[in-house]
């Protein structure tokens, strides 16, 4: 909710200046995202059997995207090839989920699991925008910053089959990069493509496995220390309202 209330507060920031810009607009936006989190970790729960070591992996990550957008723009040079620049701020809600098996094997006695699942929450933009016309059609370079909320999850599994979870939650900062390209509908109206990608700084999450199982060699209590790198990249159909 207090990342609602911004994003609505800066909405508001960016219209109240639109009366000195050329033009001002607002819509509603949809897409899909796709990510690869590098995961990495260090430490071993079975010290015994090295069912768990440490490494890094690659977890893939997908879902839907969709929220608002505001934005103003203003032309810099006239002509046949003319040049405007602007700003936009959106914030979007994100089901992009994916999940990772740090696990080697499985099979082996006395084996511990570790999975791990991360999930984009929503996300805050805000963004430069320079460009030019072809045809009609608007076509923007977006520079610009991300801050998104991520949950990640761990479920250590000790040799009883008794389950250690763990949560966490926490805002990563990311720069962007992107292109858009949109036209009028009506006089009024537009519609859009973007793509936005997104390079992403590191969560820092700790698990902790249960108690040792008595009777198993090297099965004591470990905390295993984990890394997860998101990158991600995001698609989306805008429908704008220009005045």
């Amino acid at each position: 909710m207090k990342n609602l209330v911004m994003a609505l507060g800066l909405s508001t920031a960016l219209a109240a200046g639109a009366a000195s810009a050329n033009s001002f607009n607002t819509g509603l936006a949809l897409g899909v995202g796709h990510a690869k989190a590098k995961v990495s970790n260090s430490g071993d729960i079975d010290v015994a059997n090295g069912n768990i070591r440490a490494g890094k992996r690659e977890s893939a990550m997908n879902g839907v995207v969709g929220g608002v957008f505001a934005g103003w723009s203003t032309t810099l040079v006239e002509g046949d090839m003319p040049v405007h620049a602007g700003v936009e701020l959106a914030f979007d809600m994100s089901g992009v989920k994916g999940r990772s098996d740090l696990s080697v094997n499985r099979a082996a006695a006395n084996s511990d699991a570790l999975t791990m699942s991360i999930k984009r929450k929503n996300s805050i933009q805000m963004l430069g925008l320079i460009g030019t016309t072809f045809g009609g059609a608007k076509v923007d370079l977006r520079l610009g910053y991300d801050s998104s909320k991520f949950d990640i999850k761990t479920n250590a599994t000790e040799v009883a089959a008794v389950s250690s979870k763990n949560k966490k939650s926490k805002r990563l900062n990311g720069v962007v990069v992107g292109l858009g390209v949109s036209g009028k509908v009506t006089e009024a109206m537009t519609l859009g493509l973007t793509y936005d990608y997104t390079m992403f700084g590191t969560l820092k999450a700790d698990t902790m496995s249960v108690a040792g199982v008595a009777g198993v060699a090297n099965n004591a209590r470990t905390r295993v220390k984990m890394k997860v790198k998101p990158s991600m990249g995001v698609a989306k159909i805008r429908f704008g309202y220009h005045f």
